[in-house]
């Protein structure tokens, strides 16, 4: 949003300001922000980020601004001229748009999608980042030097989706199911690459699923161990949840290509700071039928846990409703999503809802009864 925000404000004459918001996803969360089951994001305290002089020339946190993703400047195609131009979103200006909307050359007329990639990379690179940072970015730069051949970035979304209570909340958005990666689609994207003359990083916040990933493709000679590796590998321990979230971004940003969710902010992050467009979603490489297919047959291949095939078998119900399959098909698949992670209520949700599509009230009064003396609290 910041790297939006500031690009827009040097193309339309505008100025430019930021407030800060400390973020963290705390549930089960151990020493450095590494939860027991994913790594959390911990957004620290902006003078953690940026030296002091930036942040006197940009923070507006001392105005009573609220938070706002920035929707409305691109829910509608404008030119720069009609965004310079009152009435503005705020008497002050308008929000920057986040990543949700891609880049502006998506909903800015006459906006060179190249030329923007080219200048929100300089923008980046001339943020003044505090020390620590910036000596970051040159590990990302000088590791990248050593693999002595182009690598393509898997980046396994999906994490805090698949563990996490404040997501589980919202499971019955469409906005959460299109942020996930399954493992399966990830193994088969990796197969292709067998005889690709590039190197593999797993990207993710799954450590442990990453991990069975790596270890499956190695004990099963698709790949030699000198071809694939968990971004772990070449992560300093010492560093801090945001160190090593700001390591991984930049060296994402290297990569010859990066695989990903059609809606991940972490990946089109690191393809605006990359300057190209390097971003693949696997939606665009393989169709639904596909997506189905290969989720039917990888789903136990990779021992992952209850909560990753369940979160699988969910995405496979919401592709089976694509494909029109018959309802009594798409609730077996959707029962046994449910029979691998019991406590989400969102799948008994949609079974609720399956069964009003097959108007089968009698049996839905008697799953209602069921659920309310087992699960209401």
């Amino acid at each position: 949003s910041m790297l939006i925000g500031m690009y827009l404000a040097e193309k339309l004459g505008f100025n430019f300001g930021f407030v800060w918001d400390n973020i963290t996803e705390t549930q089960d969360e151990s020493i450095l922000g590494v939860n027991e089951k994913f790594i959390g994001i911990n957004l620290e305290k902006k003078e953690n980020i940026f030296n002091s002089n930036f942040i006197k020339k940009y923070n507006l946190d001392e105005f009573d601004i609220k938070k706002n993703h920035g929707f409305k400047l691109h829910s509608k195609i404008r030119t720069f001229d009609e965004i310079k131009s009152p009435p503005f979103e705020n008497e002050w200006g308008w929000y920057s748009a986040g990543v949700e909307g891609g880049l502006p050359s998506n909903w800015i007329l006459n906006c060179n999608e190249i030329e923007c990639l080219i200048d929100i990379k300089r923008i980046f690179y001339n943020l003044d980042f505090k020390e620590n940072l910036r000596y970051i970015i040159s590990q990302a730069v000088n590791l990248v030097k050593t693999f002595g051949e182009d690598f393509i970035a898997l980046h396994i979304r999906g994490a805090d989706i698949v563990y996490g209570d404040y997501y589980k909340k919202w499971s019955l958005q469409d906005f959460v199911g299109d942020k996930v990666f399954p493992y399966e689609i990830a193994l088969e994207i990796i197969k292709r690459h067998a005889n690709a003359n590039v190197k593999i990083i797993i990207f993710g916040q799954d450590v442990k699923s990453n991990m069975k990933l790596l270890n499956y493709i190695i004990d099963n000679k698709i790949l030699p161990k000198n071809k694939i590796f968990t971004v772990d590998e070449f992560i300093n321990q010492t560093f801090s949840s945001l160190q090593r979230v700001f390591f991984e971004i930049n060296l994402m940003s290297k990569a010859y290509a990066i695989y990903s969710p059609k809606v991940s902010a972490f990946s089109r992050a690191a393809m605006m700071i990359s300057g190209k467009d390097i971003l693949i979603a696997y939606e665009d490489i393989f169709n639904a039928q596909e997506r189905f297919d290969i989720i039917q047959r990888n789903l136990f291949s990779l021992g992952l846990n209850d909560l990753q095939i369940a979160r699988s078998l969910f995405y496979q119900y919401t592709l089976s409703l694509k494909l029109k399959m018959p309802l009594n098909i798409c609730l077996e698949i959707l029962k046994k999503a449910l029979y691998f992670d019991r406590d989400n209520d969102a799948y008994r949700i949609y079974i609720i809802d399956n069964l009003f599509q097959t108007y089968q009230h009698e049996l839905i009064n008697r799953y209602l009864k069921i659920i309310l003396n087992n699960r209401y609290d």
